[in-house]
Formats: C-alpha cells, structure tokens, sequence
C-alpha cells in the first residue's frame, strides 16, 4: 500500500488500521497518545467530523511509518482537508495530483534495472518485430531451433540465421552443441524516455490489430473511448500500473511453453 494512492489522509489512515492484525484493535488509542488528545478525537477525525492539524499529522511521521517524501504528501493531504476557500482547495488538489504524477514516473525510473542496452543495441534490437519474437521464441523449448521458429512465424531462413547470430552476438542467445539456441544472460529492457519506445509500440500494436482481426475466442481484446475527471484519470492509472506489476510477477514464475501478446494503453486523447 502507497500512501501516493490517496487523495485523502482518513483513507488512508483507516485502510493501515485495517490491515494490522485484530484489524488494528488499540491503534486509535496509541494515535491518541502520540497526538496528546483523546481516543474520542481521534474517531471523530477518522469519521470525517474533525481535521488533524499540521503538528498532529507531522508527529506521526514515524509512527506511520513516512519516508520523507510521504510526511511531505501526508501533510499536503491534511493541508487539503483543513482549507477554508474552494479556492484554496483547488490549487492543493492540483498539487496533490502533481505529486501522484511526478512519484508514479519516479517509480517507473527507479525499477530500470542496471544492465538497460546500449543506444546501438536498442536502435539495432527495436528497429524491428523479428528481435523480440525470435527472442522471445528461444524462452519455448519447443521453438529453440532455426526450423522450429521458421514453423512458427514463416520468416525466410536467412533472415532467421541472421537473427539468431545477432542475438548470440551481444548476450541475448546462446547456441549450444546441439545446435539448439536458449535465452542468453543479457536482459532486455527499454526505458519510458528511450528514442525507440514508440517504434517497439508501434510494432506489437501493428501485431495486436492482425490479432484482433484474427478473432480467436481464447484472445481477449478491450477498448474504449471514455471521457472522466482527471482526477479518476490518475486512479485509472494506477490500478493499470498495480495490474501490470501482478501480472510481471505471474509472468516471472510461469513455465514458458506458448508466446503472448502484452498490450495495456490508458493515455488523454489529443
């Protein structure tokens, strides 16, 4: 739980009482104690009737357990809560949803991993679908030889052995004495704000139209054109984020036995 998923600290508060076991039976008592009030006053701020204040909210920084990012929005949220004009309102609304913004991209940065490809390497690797596929056919075991990936997608032969040489060349596959190709140690990943971003997309959405024609029963394609509030445009956001970070976890244990398509868009159309 991320204290940047709220817009609102009560929610907050309650969903960490809620988690504790007992569901936090005498956490409203030791809330009391830490902000030197009753336990009375604490349900009444908790059922939306009273407000912490700055000092209150601030002292319970290590009881909260706060990074110092996260005191600095849990006290923007009771700023929020305590302010007397729509006004001012508005313009710590505008800030609270910055922040969510500008942490969300912090994480996205902060889970790269070390070993992101060389600028040569994405150029090379992005500048077409065919890296990636025979890349990823070669997790498969079924699909570790030349003829076997030639059955799966038709691509000339040449172009395969072509392939496969360039991906031995820099890490990405690994032919062994048998002839069979298998998954070399090089990871692949590609930063948000990397040039070739866009041609990736571009190519497994081109892939993700020929399947949608395709029309399989077993596929599943959704999409929509929706009109919300920005603020539920955020929330949107970030529950696709948390499902794209399950399903990372699912994918990380799975057995490789079939290759699959991973599309997931939500943006403001301009």
């Amino acid at each position: 739980m991320s204290i940047f998923d709220f817009n609102d600290y009560r929610k907050f508060v309650l969903k960490l009482i809620h988690e504790q076991p007992k569901r936090g039976r005498g956490m409203r008592s030791e809330l009391a104690r830490i902000m030197k009030c009753k336990t009375s006053y604490v349900t009444r701020i908790l059922d939306g009737n009273a407000e912490l204040s700055l000092e209150q909210a601030f002292e319970l920084r290590d009881f909260l357990n706060l990074s110092e990012d996260e005191i600095q929005y849990f006290l923007l949220l009771v700023m929020h809560g305590r302010a007397g004009t729509e006004a001012l309102k508005k313009n710590l609304k505008k800030q609270i949803v910055e922040t969510q913004h500008r942490m969300l991209q912090m994480k996205r940065h902060t889970d790269i991993p070390a070993d992101v490809l060389t600028q040569e390497q994405q150029f090379k690797y992005f500048s077409s679908w065919e890296y990636s596929m025979v890349h990823l056919l070669l997790t498969i075991p079924a699909f570790q030889t030349l003829e076997a990936i030639y059955q799966k997608i038709k691509l000339p032969k040449p172009r395969i052995r072509a392939v496969l040489d360039y991906l031995e060349k820099n890490g990405f596959a690994k032919k062994e004495q048998d002839g069979r190709y298998k998954i070399g140690p090089q990871r692949i990943f590609l930063p948000a704000d990397a040039l070739m971003i866009s041609t990736h997309h571009t190519h497994w959405r081109l892939h993700a139209i020929q399947a949608c024609q395709n029309r399989f029963e077993e596929d599943f394609h959704y999409s929509s054109v929706i009109s919300v509030s920005k603020n539920d445009y955020l929330r949107i956001k970030q529950t696709m984020v948390k499902a794209v970070e399950e399903c990372k976890k699912i994918i990380k244990d799975s057995p490789s036995e079939i290759p699959c398509g991973f599309h997931l868009d939500v943006y403001e159309v301009n």
